[in-house]
């Protein structure tokens, strides 16, 4: 018995530590005015939150074929996070390698991730600075130092290069440092501002990054006519045509995935392939031909960002460099592991190393309009019916858990009563009593009848519904209020006998109540009620953020069976479920709300219906149809 309290106890420790919203203070405030600021200014970020799709990063379980795109794995994700709008995307999009700055001792919370604009300028004005120095304005070791300076700058503000924006000033750059150095005596400067690149020591030995900004103006020739200094021109153009001509060796970069993380979409449908920012095409194929040197490579997403990545080879490699399985091996194999690891799935946060918590870093500030609502999955053995499920907190730089696979039932109830105004065009008022139109030989149902239609009462309805993620069923009964004061009548149902079989419901005039043969027919007999009963039952869909609850916009139809008119009725229905204020001590499943329902539909006459039989009296053919609309107001909670 101690060993279950202390595992509850535990569990609702990582359940607490996991819900607050990052940046909002959770202790209790001594001054209740500053108590209930706080308290606003929790809801309005939580209002604006929900706006946003949430973005879930599932992490397949090697072996097993359970990813992103399984349906059953996003809606219990989604129920258990109690999100609808989610974005759920594959563990290698959160390998971002190539967005890693050169200091690898910088803080994941410091991590740059995107390339502002201002970068730009910062570097186009080091290049307007170096470029009108002549050679003897500085000696051989200022040169070199102005090397080592722009260098430095690149690796500082153009670390990633993920648009073609980037691109210009890179290849200034990389010409103004290969100027630099090639003012320094060539004895004097080795690795890395000379390199031999091919496939052996025996290659050809080149100014790095002349040949680098070959690389670039290689494919995009206008980049050459960017620079003012001839000579520089010259060297790159003929760095560029060596390059046209093959005598630089190239390599293959390969975009297919040797363990299929995605069986049902193609990959050229998900992503945009950006390499050192000039999209490519890939309609010949995942494999891509690249120069040495350095390849910054970039998936763009059509709903975000993807993986980053960079290559950087001086030498032939005798294997293509596979992408995508490289990332693959390190966010479904170590991250899972580490996720995984012995005691690390029971506990509330994960120890997880430097390296990842960096990549989750820069994820977070790829989406930052949703950085606190980022989720990594790992379906439990592959299993979508069982999931854990973290939460990445970007201020403390961790993960916490939300979910261990054995989490609350999955189904949200909400329970309403209400009332409102319903018209219903098969309801009829009738003279009253109905014995005045009707004799021995007189069974006129149309006699009865007084001409005018009394289709409106007054609703009174109790509404069960239960949702899950997206999705609504209900049911419950309706009972009508009569509004024009006569009440309302009905044929007495006799089940099993048609219309055909002479069988129906009339009051006697007997002078022995004991003798049958002594009865007179004196009038039909009807039902006559002021309260009349629909029973239903209905499905939906439901939208926004809450829907897993039930709140928010809705559309559904609903399937109702009436006892007075005798009818059935199918009704399109449009309605919105509001929260409403509720003390802060109900628990997480219960939610207070108020709710509006507008319908619109027929009433389908049915077997032994007043209405039809009226109707062909009156007017010599039935009256199958007619309408119904009306609308509901009420107030019920969730659970």
């Amino acid at each position: 018995m101690r060993l279950w309290i202390g595992m509850i106890l535990f569990w609702y420790s990582c359940v607490a530590a996991a819900n607050p919203l990052p940046g909002v203070n959770t202790t209790l405030a001594q001054d209740p005015e500053k108590e209930e600021e706080i308290e606003d200014a929790a809801a309005k970020e939580a209002a604006e939150r929900k706006k946003i799709a949430s973005r879930v990063v599932v992490l397949r379980v090697q072996g097993t074929s359970t990813d992103y795109n399984d349906q059953t794995l996003q809606r219990n994700v989604k129920s258990a996070i109690e999100r609808t709008e989610v974005v759920f995307a594959p563990a290698i999009d959160l390998f971002q390698d190539g967005r890693r700055p050169k200091d690898r001792d910088l803080a994941p919370i410091d991590q740059p991730a995107i390339v502002p604009d201002s970068n730009i300028q910062d570097v186009m004005n080091a290049i307007s600075e170096v470029e009108v120095l002549r050679f003897d304005d500085l000696s051989g070791n200022d040169w070199e130092q102005k090397a080592f300076e722009l260098r430095a700058l690149g690796e500082e503000k153009l670390w990633f290069v993920d648009k073609v924006e980037l691109r210009e000033p890179l290849f200034l750059l990389y010409a103004q440092i290969g100027r630099a150095v090639n003012n320094v005596s060539e004895y004097e400067m080795g690795t890395p501002w000379l390199e031999i690149i091919g496939e052996d020591v025996s290659g050809i030995r080149v100014n790095y990054y002349w040949y680098l900004a070959a690389v670039l103006a290689q494919k995009e020739p206008g980049l050459l006519d960017k620079i003012t200094d001839p000579d520089t021109k010259l060297y790159i153009q003929n760095y560029w045509n060596e390059i046209d001509t093959g005598q630089f060796p190239s390599m293959v970069i390969d975009f297919q995935m040797q363990d299929t993380f995605d069986k049902n979409n193609k990959f050229e449908e998900q992503y945009e392939v950006i390499l050192n920012g000039l999209p490519i095409d890939l309609s010949k194929g995942l494999r891509q031909k690249i120069s040495l040197g350095r390849t910054d490579i970039y998936l763009k997403r059509t709903d975000g960002h993807g993986l980053s990545d960079r290559y950087k080879a001086i030498r032939t490699e005798t294997k293509a460099y596979n992408v995508l399985d490289d990332a693959r091996k390190k966010m479904t194999g170590d991250f899972v592991d580490q996720l995984l690891g012995t005691n690390q799935a029971s506990g509330c946060s994960p120890n997880i190393d430097n390296e990842i918590l960096t990549y989750l870093a820069i994820y977070a500030k790829l989406h930052p309009e949703v950085s606190d609502e980022i989720y990594v999955v790992v379906p439990r053995n592959g299993n979508p019916n069982k999931v854990w499920i973290w939460r990445y907190d970007p201020e403390k730089v961790q993960l916490n858990k939300i979910a261990s696979g054995n989490e609350e039932f999955p189904i949200h109830f909400l329970a309403t009563f209400g009332v409102g105004g319903m018209y219903n065009g098969a309801t009829l008022n009738f003279k009253n009593p109905l014995t005045e139109a009707s004799s021995e030989n007189d069974f006129s149902i149309g006699g009865a009848f007084d001409g005018q239609l009394t289709p409106a009462y007054v609703p009174v309805a109790f509404d069960l519904r239960a949702h899950y993620v997206n999705f609504m069923v209900n049911w419950g009964a309706e009972f009508g209020f009569n509004t024009g004061g006569a009440g309302w009548q009905e044929h007495i149902q006799t089940p099993g006998f048609d219309e055909e079989s002479g069988v129906a419901a009339v009051k006697l005039n007997c002078t022995d109540e004991a003798d049958l043969s002594t009865c007179t027919v004196e009038s039909l007999a009807f039902h006559e009620t002021t309260v009349n009963r629909a029973l239903y039952i209905g499905a939906g869909y439901v939208f926004g953020r809450d829907a897993s609850f039930g709140i928010g916009p809705r559309v559904a139809f609903r399937s109702s069976w009436f006892n007075i008119p005798h009818s059935w009725a199918p009704t399109l229905h449009v309605g919105w479920t509001l929260p409403v204020p509720q003390p802060k001590e109900l628990p997480r499943r219960i939610k207070l709300v108020t709710d509006i329902d507008i319908r619109g539909g027929m009433s389908v006459s049915t077997y032994k219906s007043l209405y039809y039989d009226t109707e062909r009296e009156l007017n010599g053919e039935g009256g199958l149809l007619a309408p119904l609309f009306g609308m509901t107001v009420s107030a019920g909670s969730t659970f």
